[in-house]
């Protein structure tokens, strides 16, 4: 007896590359475009976005017992947890943006809620680096799944795609080692806080002799 894959047995075997897995997660983020400085998106905005990813596998699927491929919980655990402890209410900027050099020395602390991007923060570069660190979670959790598309809703009526057909080592962006390649929560490569902090700390305490009435003053 053949199975509905055609291979021989008595089960009902399924080809699992026409399976495919989607969930999606919703969050906050903010950004600006420096491209075109006449735009309204040259100001900082923000958006309440949904990511939705798409999941491919070649594991065949065997009905009669547990009938799935993976456990979602298992396949989205990380990507989840990303997404809501590092994606939502995050600020997204150029490396360019003069912004970044604020938030490393005047709000250090601040400074992990910023994405960073090589040129404009745009929904389609959002989606390339969801595409890139995705595969990094699969390939350090050892799933036998890839990442077939992404897609960004950045409002009820402007949605980008990403397919797996793009080469995501060919579109730039982020080289290995860098944060969107790494299986981590990390969403920038800015320097440790502690640094950024040193010199708030000076800034801090000349603020508090001036607030105090000792700055200047002869001893």
């Amino acid at each position: 007896m053949k199975g509905c894959d055609g291979r021989e047995g008595g089960g009902l075997g399924v080809d699992a590359s026409v399976i495919q897995l989607e969930f999606s997660r919703r969050y906050s983020m903010a950004h600006r475009l420096l491209g075109d400085r006449t735009s309204k998106c040259a100001i900082p905005h923000g958006h309440n976005e949904i990511v939705t990813v798409r999941l491919g596998t070649d594991l065949p699927l065997e009905f009669g017992d547990r009938n799935l491929v993976a456990p979602f919980d298992v396949l989205k655990r990380r990507w989840m947890k990303w997404i809501d402890d590092a994606v939502d209410h995050s600020f997204h900027v150029s490396l360019r943006d003069p912004l970044v050099t604020h938030f490393t020395t005047d709000e250090a602390d601040l400074q992990t809620r910023l994405m960073t991007f090589d040129g404009d923060p745009t929904t389609e570069a959002l989606a390339l680096a969801f595409a890139m660190k995705l595969t990094a979670f699969l390939h350090a959790a050892e799933l036998p799944f890839r990442c077939e598309q992404v897609a960004v809703e950045e409002t009820p009526t402007n949605r980008v795609v990403l397919e797996r057909a793009w080469d995501l080592g060919a579109c730039g962006g982020w080289t290995p080692g860098q944060w969107a390649t790494r299986a981590d929560m990390s969403i920038n490569d800015l320097p440790p806080r502690r640094e950024a902090s040193k010199a708030a700390s000076v800034q801090a305490t000349v603020l508090s002799h001036v607030d105090g009435g000792h700055y200047g003053q002869e001893h």
